[in-house]
Parts: C-alpha cells; sequence; structure tokens
C-alpha cells in the first residue's frame, strides 16, 4: 500500500518550484528598476545597454515560466494567477 500511495503523491506533487522562478523574475525586474534610474540620472550609451540586457534577460524568464506551466501537472496556484502575476512583473520591466 505505501508503494502506491507514494507513487500517487508523486504524480500530483508540484515539480516546479513556481515561487522561486516568481521570486527570480521579481529580483530581476527590481535590477533593471535599478539600471533604469541609473541610466536616466548618468545618461549613456553603455547604461541604455544595460537595460535592454536585463529587459531580454526578464523577458526569457517569463517564457521559462510559461513553458513550465504547459509541461507542469499540478502547480501551487492557479495557472492563471502564476501566469498573471509573470507577465505583471514583464509588463513593469
Amino acid at each position: 500500500k505505501k508503494i502506491h500511495r507514494f507513487w500517487f503523491s508523486g504524480v500530483f506533487e508540484p515539480t516546479v518550484d513556481f515561487f522561486d522562478l516568481l521570486n527570480q523574475q521579481a529580483d530581476k525586474t527590481v535590477e533593471g528598476l535599478n539600471a533604469l534610474s541609473k541610466w536616466l540620472k548618468e545618461d549613456g550609451v553603455e547604461r541604455c545597454q544595460i537595460v535592454r540586457d536585463l529587459e531580454r534577460q526578464a523577458d526569457e524568464m517569463k517564457l521559462n515560466i510559461e513553458n513550465k506551466l504547459v509541461v507542469c501537472f499540478v502547480t501551487p496556484f492557479d495557472r492563471e494567477d502564476i501566469y498573471g502575476l509573470s507577465s505583471s512583473l514583464d509588463e513593469v520591466m
């Protein structure tokens, strides 16, 4: 009986840490906003490129979350909420 319970719980157990992925995306968004603030204060082409690079990295993080939502059987909370949070963070960036 233990084998069946273990197998059953393994199927329905979340395998992706969406909380961690959203935290990482939020951290990247804060990093991007700080870089934007610095660019606006100091100006310079290299600052512009830093902001663009961070924006691209944030886009990749959003796509990673979207891809994991498609393949993950169970999520810790509603898929639409995870997608909405990730999309909102991307819009800020």
